[in-house]
C-alpha cells in the first residue's frame, strides 16, 4: 500500500534564511518548492526502526544524511536497514567531507529538481569519507558518486 506524502511547502522565510545562512541549502529548498522533490534529514541515531523511511518517501527525493553534526561517526550512526534501504533506491550520490560546496549542492538539487532522480547527499568529515565510498560501493557498486574532499593545504 503506498503512502502519499504531501508536498514539503518551504515558506518564504525558510528560503531566505537559507540564502543567508545556509546558503549551499538553497537549491535543495528550491528543488522541493519549486519541482515537488521530496526531502528528509536523516541525522545520526536514527536506526532502523525507521526502515521504512524510503519506502514512504515520494520520489523523486533528497535524502541528506546528516553525519557532520558533533562528531563524525561514519555509517554505523545509522540503521544498516534503513540506510541500505535509500542507498538502493537513490540515483546517484555525493559525500560532502569539506565545506559546503554551493555548486555540488546545486548540481545534486537539478539532477533531483530536472532530472528526476533519487539522490543522496552525505555530509560529513574527511576521516569517516573512506567508510562512507565503501558504505555506498558495497550496497550499489555503480551509483554515481561526487566526493568532495580537502586537498593537502586544507582547501576544497
Amino acid at each position: 500500500m503506498a503512502v502519499e506524502i504531501p508536498l514539503l511547502k518551504v515558506p518564504d522565510h525558510v528560503l531566505a534564511a537559507c540564502q543567508q545562512g545556509g546558503r549551499h541549502l538553497t537549491p535543495v529548498m528550491q528543488a522541493v518548492r519549486h519541482y515537488g522533490v521530496s526531502m528528509v534529514f536523516v541525522p545520526q541515531g536514527i536506526k532502523d526502526e525507521h526502515e521504512a523511511l524510503p519506502a514512504v518517501l515520494a520520489k523523486p527525493f533528497i535524502a541528506l544524511i546528516g553525519d557532520d553534526m558533533h562528531q563524525a561517526l561514519g555509517p554505523k550512526a545509522f540503521g544498516k536497514k534503513m540506510l541500505t534501504c535509500l542507498i538502493r533506491e537513490a540515483d546517484t550520490a555525493a559525500i560532502i567531507a569539506c565545506e559546503a560546496i554551493y555548486d555540488v549542492y546545486d548540481q545534486m538539487s537539478q539532477k533531483a529538481s530536472i532530472g528526476r532522480r533519487n539522490v543522496l547527499i552525505i555530509e560529513t568529515l574527511p576521516k569517516r569519507e573512506l567508510e562512507w565510498l565503501s558504505c555506498l560501493r558495497s550496497v550499489a557498486p555503480n551509483l554515481p558518486i561526487t566526493l568532495c574532499t580537502v586537498n593537502p593545504a586544507g582547501q576544497c
